[in-house]
């Protein structure tokens, strides 16, 4: 009987020890498999450069693809390849991506890909001068682990969703662009974020008022709203944004008095408030409070 249970236990550590060999193999072969999907997807064959992609050199090696280690894909980066169709569901078996960057590929139209809601280890995506339009997907906001998010020179046309205040609450955000796309429309109400320190809303076009909410974001370095058709007064709200280090509102309409409580924000180090607004009356005194203007 001894003896058995000794044959036994030395099984079962034999076929441990398998296991543990092949799980990397195994792995491998998985996520090669969906990057040659996503490559079949996005008309791999007919990119500007193929940079070792669908060939047998290891997936780590493919150009734009970097790994955490020797299997696991952590970033995937199409970058002026003149990619075009859509990124396919099976890129969610990528468990441990954590940034997808996509720049310069004016061909790659359609909506902005919902899938990537999907994939709660994001911590980046950056869109650059691509073709996408349309709405920021929902599903966006289930990106829990998201630090940065950047959607810039991207024709969107479309205006920021109902549910913006969910994107930019996101737990651990801590930048949110979305330049350059022009949205239109008016900017959705703020919710409270602890994260959020850079928020670049420029050069798309928006109307209507600041959101007094924008109050609520207190951990705000950095806030450029400048080149939309921004109007009425600022909230006096903004008070609160007393770590605020740069503030641009140029090129926009806003009017009224020159905001005394921006003497509150003693941290400011830039401020623009240039061409085309209709403040009115002189500097007030409390400005003087901003010793940290250059």
């Amino acid at each position: 009987p001894t003896l058995s249970m000794m044959e036994r236990v030395s099984s079962m550590a034999c076929l441990l020890l398998a296991f543990l060999v092949l799980l990397p193999a195994c792995n491998a072969l998985d996520e090669r498999s969906i990057l040659v999907d996503i490559y079949t997807s996005l008309t791999g064959p007919s990119w500007s450069s193929q940079g070792l992609w669908n060939t047998g050199a290891p997936h780590c090696t493919w150009t734009g693809v970097t790994c955490g280690n020797a299997v696991n894909v952590s970033v995937l980066s199409f970058n002026s390849l003149n990619v075009v169709g859509s990124i396919p569901p099976s890129i969610v078996g990528l468990r441990r991506l954590e940034q997808i960057v996509i720049l310069y590929n004016p061909l790659l139209v359609g909506p902005l890909p919902a899938i990537l809601g999907n994939i709660t280890t994001l911590t980046l995506i950056r869109i650059w001068n691509n073709g996408y339009s349309g709405a920021i997907p929902y599903s966006w906001t289930n990106l829990v682990n998201l630090v940065t998010f950047d959607v810039s020179s991207t024709p969107l046309n479309t205006p920021l969703p109902s549910y913006f205040g969910e994107l930019v609450a996101l737990p651990k955000l801590y930048s949110f662009i979305v330049y350059d796309c022009n949205t239109g429309g008016t900017i959705p109400p703020f919710r409270y974020s602890p994260m959020l320190s850079y928020l670049r809303l420029s050069g798309n076009n928006m109307l209507g008022t600041l959101p007094s909410s924008i109050g609520l974001l207190s951990s705000l370095t950095y806030l450029d709203i400048s080149y939309n058709n921004l109007n009425g007064s600022m909230p006096i709200e903004m008070a609160n944004l007393t770590s605020l280090q740069s503030l641009d509102g140029g090129n926009n309409k806003f009017d009224g008095t020159l905001p005394h409580f921006f003497g509150n924000m003693t941290s400011l180090q830039f401020l623009t408030l240039g061409p085309s607004n209709r403040f009115t009356g002189t500097i007030p005194a409390s400005w003087a409070n901003m010793i940290n203007l250059e």
